[in-house]
């Protein structure tokens, strides 16, 4: 008396099963994974390309490069990382002057101390990121005190490097702070 194919038979074959519950121990192959309802995962390990309509997870981690087709909403804090990039004063920040930064490429303070002498209108700081931007840059700076408004501060991009220069001529020994945030 032959009862018909078993599942096994359904699976090794390659044709179609329907299975009210499956266990696996070791790996599973599959060319195509098809989930017409929900699917709970402990973890989930992606080594080529993902595309997914809907995403609702509590960590998400990418190591690599993500993009998003569609807007993007973010319901906490936009925090940034990465290495701290390098700075030095220009001429026009007068001489002694310093130029630290707190950040990364992304975003962070400058801080500039001009000179006891010499200092004058015109590049004070340069900012050279860690790792170049493919395009320049779209940098927003912002003063964060009255001094650094007085000196009426804009900024120079280009993919490997950010200047600060000012319009106004800066006292000497003044302490000048700016927030910065690029985008591309």
């Amino acid at each position: 008396d032959y009862n018909g194919p078993t599942t096994n038979d359904y699976l090794q074959n390659g044709d179609s099963a329907s299975l009210s519950d499956l266990t696996v121990g070791g790996t599973a192959n599959m060319t195509n994974l098809n989930v017409s309802g929900r699917a709970t995962l402990a973890g989930l390990v992606v080594s080529g390309s993902a595309n997914i309509a809907t995403l609702t997870v509590a960590d998400l981690t990418a190591t690599g490069s993500a993009q998003f087709a569609g807007d993007i909403t973010v319901g906490g804090h936009v925090i940034t990382a990465g290495a701290t990039p390098t700075v030095h004063a220009e001429g026009a920040a007068g001489s002694g002057a310093t130029c630290t930064v707190k950040g990364n490429d992304t975003g962070g303070t400058i801080t500039i101390v001009t000179g006891a002498s010499g200092a004058a209108d015109g590049q004070q700081c340069t900012l050279t990121f860690h790792t170049d931007f493919s395009q320049a840059p779209n940098p927003v700076v912002a003063p964060r005190n009255k001094v650094s408004a007085q000196a009426q501060a804009f900024v120079d991009a280009d993919t490997h490097t950010m200047t600060i220069e000012f319009s106004n001529q800066p006292a000497p020994g003044t302490t000048y702070q700016f927030n910065y945030f690029n985008t591309q």
